[in-house]
């Protein structure tokens, strides 16, 4: 019984240390905060919110001309592997966007639909 203790306990540490490397928390940790396209128009918004615990938002504000403003925010999950984002909306449809060399979040169907991370801060949007 005490050996098939000291295996479990040997099990779980082996797991704990091993199960994510230190890359991938750097990764998590430089894509959590707050990310806004630069290619919108004027009076139109779109951010994209990643949080700590793997979901996120996706935020689209209009402003009309007459000054009145409309806003969406849908939830969305998230997972980071290889400089490769997939924003998973409703646990059916899929994103992939790709971190480029300038550190700029793109859309990988629209090379023209880049991301500049503008916050680390999300707090405000949970």
């Amino acid at each position: 019984m005490k050996s098939l203790f000291n295996f479990f306990t040997i099990l779980i540490i082996i797991s704990a240390t091993t199960s994510c490397s230190k890359d991938d928390i750097d990764q998590n940790n430089n894509l959590v905060g707050v990310w806004e396209r630069n290619d919108f128009i004027d009076n139109t918004g779109y951010k994209l919110v990643f949080g700590s615990d793997n979901t996120g938002l996706k935020i689209h504000v209009i402003e009309s001309s007459t000054g009145e403003i409309a806003s969406s925010a849908s939830p969305f999950k998230w997972e980071l592997a290889d400089n490769v984002v997939t924003i998973v909306t409703n646990d059916i449809s899929q994103e992939t966007y790709r971190i480029n060399p300038e550190g700029q979040l793109v859309l990988s169907t629209a090379e023209n639909s880049s991301f500049n991370k503008v916050s680390d801060d999300y707090s405000q949007y949970y």
